[in-house]
Parts: C-alpha cells; sequence; structure tokens
C-alpha cells in the first residue's frame, strides 16, 4: 500500500522542486517528505527520483543514519560525502577548491606540535 503525498504535493509539484532546490544549497542534502521515509539525498534528481517511487516508509535496515545528524542515506558513500562536507569542522578538515570551486582534497588542519618532553628514569632503557 503506498502512503498518500500530502495535497501540496500533488497541487503544486514546482514548490516542492523549488523546496528542494532550496535545501540542497543551504543543507546539502533534500529529505524525502514523506514522514515515515525521511531518506535524504545529495542531488536533485536523486531526490526526484526517489519521489517518484517512495513508498512512504522505510525501515532502519534500508538506510544508514548520519552519527552527527541523524540524516538517513541509502548508500555509505552518500553518507560519507554528507559528513565530510557537513561536518568537516567535527574533524578540523577544511576545504581546497580548485577550478569552478569544486572540492578537491580535504586535508587535516596543521596545529604545532607541543615540544617533547625529556625521558623518565621508568622509560630509559638502562645499559
Amino acid at each position: 500500500m503506498q502512503a498518500q503525498a500530502p495535497s501540496y504535493i500533488k497541487s503544486d509539484p514546482d514548490s516542492l522542486i523549488r523546496t528542494w532546490k532550496h535545501s540542497l544549497s543551504v543543507s546539502g542534502y533534500a529529505v524525502c517528505v514523506h514522514t515515515q521515509c525521511k531518506l535524504c539525498f545529495l542531488s536533485l534528481s536523486g531526490i526526484v527520483s526517489h519521489h517518484r517511487t517512495c513508498t512512504g516508509w522505510t525501515s532502519p535496515a534500508d538506510y544508514l543514519p548520519c552519527i552527527h545528524c541523524g540524516a538517513r542515506f541509502k548508500q555509505f558513500k552518500s553518507c560519507q560525502s554528507h559528513v565530510e562536507k557537513s561536518h568537516k569542522h567535527l574533524f578540523g578538515l577544511h576545504v581546497q577548491t580548485g577550478s569552478g570551486d569544486q572540492p578537491r582534497v580535504f586535508e587535516p588542519i596543521r596545529h604545532s606540535s607541543p615540544p617533547a618532553l625529556p625521558p623518565t628514569r621508568d622509560v630509559v632503557p638502562t645499559p
């Protein structure tokens, strides 16, 4: 049994696409409108394709939740890309951009190391 889409989806699909585009630009992903599904997609084509066949629900075995925000992804790679883009501040990562401002490489931010401590007697080997 397929879930009924909310009435605003039936009456104005262009509004739904505008909402998804806005969500993609602000948060980096779009979320399925069905409350029992809520799968997330990183592209407009992905969410539109999903929406055409969505049954209105998904089981926990069908998705991988982001451990930081709970967003649900069907594919590990999508979840990984989401974490790298949306939660990079948690890992001290920054994005280097190339031509066209496309992300190229994620590198750790370099922090200076504290000075080395002198060895103590309990760790100095005896001759």
